[in-house]
């Protein structure tokens, strides 16, 4: 179990960080990652879909993303921990009362297939607390944080934020 955690600690420190860097850069063009397609390390056109907002929004939503990582890493602590207590919290922090903190306009500037995967995102941080308190095995909120991370993954590969200034 152990084994398992380290390896999903590694692939939040080796591939999230990437990720997170091309979804808050403007450039129109991104370096591709060694082994990561056909392009093989070079300069390939950014195909992701800009959501326009401002860039007060886009810091706010850097941000959220960020609390959302360190979350996800108190959660990993928690499940390592056997602590039940803090991933029930860490989890429920990322769960849809983070969206009550977004202003009232930017929901609405969101596609709706990028709003669909932050309710899903949020909505499974929510189910992960309630398995962290009821569950005896920790193997569903491992499947649950798998699920989540891999829609992370798609979303900041779909959609880039740009700031209207």
């Amino acid at each position: 179990m152990r084994g398992l955690i380290l390896l999903v600690a590694l692939a939040l420190v080796v591939f999230v960080p990437a990720w997170s860097q091309r979804a808050s850069t403007d450039a129109e063009h991104v370096t591709a990652p060694e082994g990561s397609g056909s392009n093989k390390g070079g300069v390939m056109a950014d195909q992701r879909q800009l959501v326009q907002v401002s860039e007060q929004e886009r810091l706010l939503l850097l941000h959220n993303m960020a609390d959302m990582m360190a979350n996800v890493a108190s959660i990993l602590d928690g499940l390592a921990a056997n602590d039940r207590n803090v991933v029930a919290k860490a989890a429920a922090a990322n769960g849809m009362a983070m969206m009550q903190n977004l202003p009232s306009s930017l929901p609405r500037k969101f596609p709706k297939s990028f709003a669909q995967m932050a309710q899903e995102t949020h909505n499974a941080f929510d189910q992960i607390a309630a398995e962290a308190k009821t569950s005896k095995s920790r193997q569903p909120i491992f499947k649950h944080l798998a699920n989540v991370l891999q829609t992370c993954v798609a979303c900041h590969a779909a959609y880039r934020f740009k700031s209207d200034h």
